[in-house]
């Protein structure tokens, strides 16, 4: 298990999201929680959707047609998914295949259990730490629902979140859990290794004159009014939807319609059975 570093921590902002949202529809992992002597089985669902469908893909710029993305190899050419494996670059040019069974190694020997060891006040912790993945941990079953509520309303009474790790896709992860209206939420974070300070320091800062800060102070006092969180969204989608429906009127606009501006052609085939006919007509006199 990964060793606890000790995090640099500073002042939260807390809000609070509108419950209009769309629930989870499937667990994303599932087993216990542990603390102290308390194991509960829990499990979580995704408080966020990271990335989102997008219709976009990339097109060769000569014909367009779609790029396929296949794995070659420089000296055997394309490969199959079986022939694929994993290797690490000890050298430039020199990389050391590793076999399933040193890879194996590497796995942790409990994948199931969330460990809540450390606990902060949230006042406390750096939010610089959150890496942008959230769970909702919910009681597995009704007979984890007693368990479930104690720790809880343990962490909720001492206002603490709790500190550990867990093992998603096979490696360690540092973990807080904190609770939120009768819920706990479950924060992924960064290693303590992976954050970086702030290049300007405390002391180099110029002060404030007193007029400006006030006049600021105020701005800031008159637009405490309730977030409505619903109206804050990404566009993107809708904008890229918006151009591919212009270039699709624009295309079909540009299209000659059939029929229109021309005299339509008569069929011929009524004039070749007359001539036929009289062809035939001809042949029986000359007979």
């Amino acid at each position: 298990m990964p060793r606890n570093d000790t995090l640099v921590l500073s002042s939260p902002t807390r809000t609070h999201i509108s419950e209009g949202r769309r629930p989870a529809s499937r667990a994303s992992w599932t087993g216990q929680l542990a603390m102290f002597d308390y194991k509960v089985p829990v499990k979580a669902y995704a408080a966020s959707v990271t990335t989102q469908e997008s219709h976009l893909c990339q097109i060769h710029t000569g014909c367009g047609q779609r790029i396929q993305q296949r794995k070659c190899c420089p000296v055997h050419g394309e490969l199959t998914a079986e022939q694929v494996g994993k290797g690490y670059i000890y050298l430039p040019d020199e990389i050391l295949a590793l076999s399933e069974p040193e890879l194996e190694t590497l796995k942790p020997d409990d994948d199931k259990t969330i460990r809540l060891t450390r606990f902060v006040d949230p006042a406390d912790f750096d939010l610089s730490f959150l890496s942008g993945r959230s769970f909702y941990l919910v009681p597995a079953h009704p007979a984890a629902g007693a368990d479930y509520a104690t720790i809880n309303q343990a962490l909720q009474n001492r206002g603490r979140w709790g500190l550990g790790t867990m093992v998603l896709s096979g490696r360690w992860q540092l973990v807080i859990g904190r609770t939120e209206g009768g819920r706990l939420l479950l924060h992924l974070l960064h290693w303590p290794a992976q954050t970086r300070a702030c290049p300007i320091g405390d002391g180099t800062q110029p002060k404030p004159t007193r007029r400006a800060l006030r006049a600021l102070e105020t701005a800031i006092g008159d637009s405490q009014t309730p977030i409505v969180w619903d109206s804050f969204t990404d566009d993107w989608e809708s904008r890229l939807t918006a151009v591919v429906q212009d270039k699709i009127a624009r295309r079909s606009a540009a299209r000659p319609s059939r029929g229109r501006g021309k005299t339509p052609r008569r069929r011929n085939g009524s004039n070749k059975s007359r001539r036929r006919s009289r062809s035939s007509e001809r042949t029986a006199k000359a007979a």
